[in-house]
């Protein structure tokens, strides 16, 4: 087999390998070459103390005091090595759909704006670019006689000599559409649905599944005699007649309606930004930009130019910047490839595009609108029968994550409630909007508003307590899910109910209730729930921990920061192993876990991957994109598992050694001593600090770092590795270490246990939960409502640094806020894709709208200690809650997103 290096995109054209770094905050980068993010040094974080003893954020100091962070504050000046020259790029987008391309007059745009350089979409198509599927697939720039697919779309891609020269034309830029030629009327070219599922799930009368079709699928059973005991798909169709028929045939309360969100802008604090340039010497293709995922932005560049006439990518270099707002909205984005064009249009100079506000709104990935027809079904002592639920997802003009997200709608569509019965179905539509992507909450949120507020529905119908009746039917901590996947940890579903049945805010609600609705105020309190499935049902995770010559802790590791404070807390926990957080952390980094040797071929079956596995370096999965909520666990674990090889192998070694004792003596006994921030301290008081294990370590030549690929599939792999003639067995399936200062050294695994193949068809299997209760004031007479009280309770595991978990519900609630009473993206005559959008026409919550002072947001104790992702889940129940309290204030349901005071003061008339 032969070996690959690490992180590589191989296409026709060449192989690309990708090189991924974070620049230093704080300095310009002129006079040193581009480096990994680095923390304040001491005297700049406290008085001569590192960032985690004063608990700032890792990045916190160089954002307040405006250091070079983000990628807007670059210029080409900055980065060592390119080129002084600067472009200015400005992308052209079609303003309408419904007419064919008939052609962009470049000569008159050059006359008007004098671009020098004009890139078309007939121009990509003469170079042999080709997008690949299922992103920008088949639409991305339009070409002539072609029917755009929706407003938005790019037409050409413009190059201004300088920065001066394009402020020189800013403000009559809005004229280039006159140089847009449209033709005959069209409609665009028509899709296939992007994606859809179906999930059936029947309980026999052990209340164990009598059907479950993941369990089915994944068992891989295909019987030959239809019905009950016939193949998978006849099996379901089986059940889902005796659904019908047990629905038909019972007296239970059946309540259905239909629920519909609107699409919205992430509205990130930092638009789209960056810089490109492609050295023709090297051949090397260099961004500086914020994403929250490089690996894949550079395998979308390498596969477009792969069969271009182009000169050829031998290397991709992406500079990462912090993005300033992530949480999906930046996963798969097509701004990278618009970086590329201008860079490969013009080798050897720097290019530079920025998006205005207006062009975000236009251009940028966008949640997917959605509608959900929901029916449940619930016996007379409140108990969960039956829930259908069809949910349909608008995924715009290109397929961007919709063929995902409506999985994830579809797996999530019951939370973490028992229903006896269950149908869901989702598919995932294309239409001319602006493409939606994986936005927060994943399709999760939409199925969540549906259940949560007609769950409220049936609460009042049967005179239960909305809580009371969530936690009789909540599925224990370790359930089955209506997928028929089984937990592999505590949701803690129950424990999030009980804890907001118990706040001051639920308890005092008809108190609340009864004293503040006064004249022509009404006062209500809602509640809402969500249970989320967190991370993917396959994760690879890199992490690397050393310890230098002057006693410094180092972390390093491949993920983005996306705003969820994933570099601050995991090098945080390294305490949890360590005693002490990381003094120094590396994020986006690539290219030194090449000493990794791992290599990754796609198994076909179960006995091929045992074939693989026997490779010492092989492995399924190398590498991931950054997700919001799979920090807290899955990368927290790479990053634990590194840190113990470190501590068994090279601080304990080198503690025995000053303490006069044998290593295995301190290994065998665990509870004989502790590390602390100050150093390892043995049971009888002696203490070796830091700095002297450190001295140690690189006297001897003993083991000073270690970096680990661990791969979760249902499980985490398992491997056993020979250190040094010492076996060490770890949830881990690759392994290199360095002594003192030497380099890293791959070490071949002696054994590997892979979970089953046929897994992979399975979801995730990792849950976690928040309950919100949120009070407004509702004006009857205007219909403005106001969010004036809330309190929010999540149970994701141990803390590390509460202002980041407070944070991230904070962030949500405001989200939340604006999902359900402000935000929208306008209507199908008049909406943001025609390109004169900004924040006059988009109305988001301001700090006045997101009960300052009163909303409270708690985390809860874990007894099992096991971390959970946490930052989808904070936000999906925020707008059923405000739905449910409006309901509560006013005695009437809404049931479409965004509630505005005119629907409210038309519902009280």
């Amino acid at each position: 087999m032969k070996r690959r290096r690490f992180l590589t995109t191989a296409s026709q054209a060449g192989l690309a390998a990708l090189v991924v770094r974070y620049l230093v905050p704080g300095q310009a980068l002129a006079q040193s070459p581009v480096q990994p993010i680095r923390t304040s040094g001491p005297g700049q974080v406290g008085a001569g103390g590192s960032w985690w003893a004063s608990r700032q954020l890792y990045e916190g100091a160089v954002k307040v005091t405006g250091g070079k962070i983000y990628a807007v504050d670059f210029r080409a000046r900055d980065l060592a090595g390119w080129p002084a020259t600067e472009r200015r790029a400005v992308v052209l987008r079609a303003d309408q759909a419904g007419h064919l391309l008939a052609g962009v007059d470049s000569a008159g745009i050059r006359r008007q704006f004098g671009p020098i350089r004009i890139v078309t979409g007939d121009d990509l198509q003469r170079w042999g670019c080709e997008a690949a599927p299922p992103f920008l697939k088949p639409h991305f720039y339009v070409r002539t006689g072609q029917c755009p697919g929706y407003p938005g779309q790019p037409l050409a891609l413009l190059s201004f000599e300088s920065t001066d020269h394009y402020l020189a034309h800013k403000a009559r830029l809005g004229a280039l559409r006159q140089h847009v030629r449209y033709g005959a009327a069209c409609a665009p070219a028509g899709l296939e649905d992007y994606g859809a599922s179906q999930f059936v799930y029947y309980q026999g009368p052990s209340q164990a599944p009598e059907f479950s079709f993941m369990q089915e699928v994944m068992a891989g059973e295909e019987l030959a005699v239809p019905g009950p005991a016939g193949p998978t798909p006849a099996r379901a169709g089986h059940y889902l007649r005796r659904i019908e028929a047990d629905l038909a045939g019972s007296d239970w309360l059946r309540l259905r309606q239909r629920f519909e969100t609107q699409a919205v802008d992430p509205l990130f604090m930092e638009p789209e930004n960056g810089l490109s340039w492609y050295d023709s010497a090297s051949q090397t293709l260099s961004l500086t930009l914020g994403t929250q995922s490089p690996h894949e932005d550079a395998q979308a560049i390498a596969s477009f130019f792969a069969k271009a006439g182009t000169p050829a990518i031998r290397q991709i270099v992406v500079n990462c910047c912090y993005p300033g707002g992530g949480f999906g909205g930046r996963d798969s984005s097509d701004f990278p490839l618009h970086l590329a064009i201008a860079a490969m249009a013009e080798p050897d100079v720097s290019h530079r595009l920025v998006h205005q506000r207006a062009d975000q709104f236009q251009a940028g990935l966008k949640r997917h609108a959605s509608r959900v027809e929901l029916e449940i079904a619930i016996d007379r002592q409140g108990l969960f029968q039956a829930l259908r639920s069809h949910i349909t997802l608008d995924g715009g003009g290109q397929n961007n994550y919709s063929f995902a997200v409506q999985s994830v709608a579809a797996r999530n569509a019951t939370g973490a409630y028992r229903f006896a019965r269950s149908v869901v179905d989702a598919v995932a539509r294309p239409s001319a909007a602006i493409p939606a992507g994986s936005m927060r909450g994943f399709g999760a949120f939409q199925s969540c508003f549906a259940l949560e507020c007609l769950l409220d529905e049936a609460a009042q119908a049967l005179a239960m307590d909305p809580i009371a009746l969530r936690l009789k039917n909540c599925i224990q901590d370790q359930g089955l899910l209506q997928t028929g996947v089984l937990l592999a940890a505590p949701s803690h579903a129950q424990a999030v109910l009980r804890a907001a049945r118990r706040s001051r805010l639920w308890r005092s609600r008809a108190r609340l209730q009864a004293e503040k609705t006064q004249g022509d105020l009404l006062y209500g309190t809602g509640f809402a729930a969500a249970f989320k499935t967190f991370g993917k049902n396959e994760n690879a995770c890199l992490a690397g921990v050393e310890l230098s010559a002057d006693g410094r802790l180092k972390l390093y590791i491949p993920g983005v920061d996306m705003g969820n404070g994933a570099a601050t807390t995991l090098a945080l926990s390294l305490a949890m192993v360590l005693g002490r957080p990381a003094d120094e952390v590396e994020i986006g980094v690539t290219q030194g876990f090449d000493a990794l040797q791992l290599v990754s071929t796609p198994a076909q079956s179960e006995q091929e991957q045992t074939r693989l596995a026997t490779d010492p370096f092989w492995t399924p999965s190398i590498v991931m994109s950054s997700a919001a909520s799979t920090s807290a666990y899955h990368g927290r674990h790479a990053v634990l598992e590194a840190a113990r090889v470190l501590r068994d192998h090279g601080l304990v070694p080198a503690a025995a050694h000053r303490l006069h004792l044998r290593a295995q003596d301190l290994l065998s006994q665990p509870e004989a001593f502790t590390l602390t921030a100050q150093g390892l301290r043995w049971r009888d008081g002696r203490l070796v600090p830091y700095a002297d294990l450190a001295q140690e370590i690189h006297r001897q030549g003993l083991l000073s770092g270690a970096m680990v690929h661990a791969y979760y599939r249902e499980s985490w792999a398992q491997a056993q590795f020979e250190l040094q003639g010492t076996p060490h067995r770890a949830a881990i399936d690759g392994l290199a270490i360095r002594c003192g200062a030497a380099p890293y050294t791959a070490i071949a695994r002696q054994s590997v246990r892979y979970s089953p193949l046929r897994s992979l068809a399975g979801d995730a299997n990792r849950m976690s939960s928040y309950a919100v209760i949120v009070a407004v004031s509702v004006n009857r007479t205007t219909g403005e409502v106001q969010v004036v009280d809330a309190e929010g309770f999540v149970a994701c595991g141990p803390v590390l640094h509460k202002e980041i978990v407070e944070g991230q519900m904070q962030g949500a609630f405001a989200m939340g806020i604006g999902q359900a009473l402000m935000e929208s993206l306008g209507t199908p005559d008049q909406h943001a894709g025609q390109g004169d959008w900004n924040l006059h026409r988009y109305r988001v919550p301001r700090a006045v709208d997101c009960a300052l002072g009163m909303a409270s947001f708690h985390s809860l104790p874990s007894p099992s200690g096991e971390p959970a992702g946490m930052s989808e889940v904070v936000f999906n129940p925020v707008p059923s809650a405000i739905v449910n309290a409006l309901a509560n204030a006013t005695q009437h349901r809404f049931r479409r997103l965004p509630v505005l005071a005119t629907d409210v003061r038309k519902a009280l008339l």
